[in-house]
C-alpha cells in the first residue's frame, strides 16, 4: 500500500524582494510539511505491515490450536471439535477487540454541549444548532463566537 508522490508545480513570476522573501519562507513551510506527511505515511504503512504479519501470527496460531484440537477431538465427539474450534477463533477474535480495547471513543456530543466547539484535531467547529458529532473531549476546543473559532483557524462543519 505505497502512497503516490504529489505532483510538483512551478510557476514563475517576476516579485519584489518582500514577496520573495515570503515565498521563499512559504515553500520551506511546505516543504517540511510535506516531509512530516512522508514520515507519517512511512509510520503507518509499517504499522500496518506490522499489524498485518501479527494478524497472520494470530491466525497460524488459531490453525495449529484447531489442529491439535481436531487431533484431539477425533477420539471424541464431533461436537467437542467444534466447540474446540470455536473457541481458537473466539481468543483469535478477541485479540484484535483488546487492541481496538484501550482506545477512547467519542464521549462528547456537541449537540448536547450547547457551546461552539472546535476539534483540535480536524481544525473543524460545531454550533449548537448543526447536527451533533462525536468526539474525544480530550480534543475539545470551546469557543464563545464563530469569528473566534475563525481567528484561531478552525473552518465550519458542513453538516
Amino acid at each position: 500500500m505505497g502512497a503516490s508522490q504529489p505532483t510538483v508545480q512551478t510557476k514563475t513570476v517576476k516579485v519584489g524582494t518582500q514577496r520573495l522573501t515570503a515565498a521563499q519562507s512559504e515553500s520551506r513551510q511546505l516543504a517540511a510539511s510535506s516531509s512530516r506527511q512522508a514520515k507519517a505515511f512511512a509510520v503507518v504503512d509499517s504499522q500496518v505491515a506490522d499489524s498485518e504479519s501479527a494478524s497472520e501470527s494470530r491466525v497460524d496460531s488459531a490453525s495449529e490450536a484447531v489442529a491439535s484440537s481436531k487431533a484431539s477431538a477425533r477420539s471424541v465427539s464431533k461436537a467437542e471439535a467444534k466447540a474446540a474450534k470455536q473457541a481458537a477463533a473466539a481468543s483469535s477474535s478477541q485479540a484484535t477487540q483488546t487492541s481496538r480495547a484501550g482506545r477512547k471513543q467519542g464521549n462528547l456530543d456537541t449537540n448536547k454541549a450547547k457551546k461552539i466547539v472546535g476539534n483540535r484535531n480536524s481544525k473543524i467547529y460545531h454550533t449548537p444548532d448543526q447536527a451533533g458529532y462525536h468526539m474525544n473531549s480530550s480534543n475539545a476546543v470551546y469557543f464563545n463566537t464563530e469569528a473566534q473559532a475563525k481567528a484561531a483557524g478552525y473552518r465550519k462543519a458542513l453538516r
